[in-house]
Formats: structure tokens, sequence, C-alpha cells
């Protein structure tokens, strides 16, 4: 899908030498800030502001180190709570009070520190195809799960790095003889995700190393601990029925810790599917937002 045209574009300086590339959709209405998928791109985002630009103001932005934000991938923070921080500077940044917060993914987690940073800001919370907690939160007390991360860190780097460049440049010399893949239905109803997954993997190849492993071992430990019975605002989470990454009983396990949450499986959908079916995703968060008064 063609990039919809921002009503207004800009970098907003975050740190020293860090800075978030945002684009601004809409004139009116509830503002929405959009947090993306672990390594994921802008334009997955396309068909959902094409809609809701024109009952909302929808903020698009790339964490640091991604796209066209700035960073310092050597020694600059890449974590759920550090891209959270952003989120919230963002706001404040571009003076938007409180936000209705989406996160895809990866940024179901951001979205959800978001909340637990400042409450104040957040109207509501959607999650689409996320968890909750990282793969292997369960093996530390939430407390020690960032400094679990910290040290993984440094046990990964000097190694990780070196490798990720070398994948990355074998990646990068067989792209052009890479054919592009279907998208749709086949005729036994299962969903082609060759593309989605090919795009993922082409995005993770042309990521700093630095930056990539970062965020891979924040996301592994990352925990929201007793964060979720307090949450108070509306809170859709929306999932596949044939998502083998983050799977349904994971999504209903997370709604199951929320009061004011709202579970909806999308039949025969995978965790592609804010890519492979926009359209049924955009339907469940308009007749969401329309039912909690967020239009």
């Amino acid at each position: 899908m063609a990039e919809p045209k921002a009503r207004s574009k800009g970098s907003l300086l975050v740190g020293p030498g860090q800075a978030v590339r945002y684009w601004w959709y809409g004139d009116h209405g509830p503002p929405m800030i959009l947090c993306n998928s672990l390594l994921g791109g802008v334009s997955t985002w396309f068909p959902f502001v094409a809609r809701f630009e024109a009952t909302h103001r929808v903020l698009l932005w790339e964490y640091q180190g991604h796209g066209l934000s700035s960073g310092l991938p050597e020694g600059g923070a890449m974590s759920v709570s550090s891209f959270a921080q952003d989120a919230l500077r963002l706001l404040a940044g571009t003076g938007t009070e409180r936000a209705i917060f989406v996160g895809l993914g990866f940024g179901v987690q951001v979205v959800l520190e978001s909340y637990r940073l400042s409450p104040p800001r957040v109207l509501s919370l959607i999650g689409i195809a996320g968890a909750e907690e990282g793969p292997f939160s369960a093996m530390v007390p939430a407390p020690l799960g960032s400094f679990v991360s910290r040290s993984l860190q440094k046990l990964v780097m000097p190694v990780g790095v070196p490798v990720w460049r070398v994948v990355r440049a074998a990646w990068a010399a067989g792209l052009p003889r890479r054919g592009g893949g279907g998208q749709g239905v086949n005729p036994g109803g299962r969903t082609d995700e060759a593309r989605p997954v090919r795009a993922w993997a082409e995005r993770m190849a042309r990521t700093d190393p630095h930056v990539g492993l970062r965020m891979l071992t924040s996301v592994l430990f990352y925990r929201s601990g007793r964060l979720l019975p307090q949450v108070t605002v509306p809170f859709l989470i929306v999932g596949g029925t044939e998502d083998r990454l983050v799977s349904p009983r994971r999504v209903a396990h997370l709604a199951g810790k929320i009061p004011h949450s709202r579970l909806v499986l999308l039949p025969g959908c995978s965790h592609s599917l804010m890519i492979l079916a926009p359209a049924r995703v955009n339907r469940v968060v308009a007749e969401f937002l329309a039912e909690e008064g967020l239009t």
C-alpha cells in the first residue's frame, strides 16, 4: 500500500545524539500513538493509518536506531523501557497530553511499559499480536529481568556483533536473486506468510547489530509483573487463532489478567495479521473505539 500523506513530520531530540523521527496524520479526533513490532518497519501501519486518519490524529514514529531515527547503537539504551520513555517524550514534545497507545507484537510490551511509567498519559491500550512478557521471563523474578538482560548483552555482544555482520553481508549479497512471495490464502485456507517473514528477515539483516542484539536480549526477559491487574483504562487485545509465535493461549492469558480488557481472536489469522488481514484488524479496532467513545 502507498504511504498515506502526513499532515506534518519531524524529529524530536530525546537525548544527546539521539532523535526519533515521527509523522502526524489526521487533523482531529483523539490522538493515537503507534508502537512498532520487533525490528518492524512503519509501512506495516499504512493500512491502519489510512483507515483512522479521518477520525483520529495518528502519530507514527520509529524507535531509536531504526529507519530515520538516530541513536547511539554501541552504547545507547535499546529496550522496552527506553522505547516507552521515548514514546512519552514524543507525546510531550509534540504537545499531546493523552493518547491511545497501540502496540504491535513487541510494541505491546512498549505500550504496557508506557502505562506503567505514566498512567495519566494513556487514554486506552490496544495490543495486536503480542504478549505481556518475553519468552524467558519466567526464569527470573520481574525486578531482575533488566539486570539479566544487561548481563546477557555483555556476554553476547563480543561474539554476536561480528556474526550478525557476516550474516547481514551474506543476506544482502543474495537479495537481488530473491523473488517476491505471494500474499493471500491458499486453496486449503492457510495463509501464505513467505513474504512477511522475508520482509522481516531483510529488515533484521540491515539493522545495526548493536541495536538488534540489545533489543532481542531486552525482550527475552521483559515482564509486566504486577502491572496488569492495575490497568484501569479500556484494553483491546487482538490475536490470531493460527499465530505460532504468540499463541492464542498467551494472548488469552494477557486478557485474563486485565480487568477492563476485551479479547478478539481472528479465525485463520497468523502472527502477520496486520499485513495479511489489515481490514479485519481495522474493523475490530474501529468497533472498540466507537464503543468506548474514543472516536
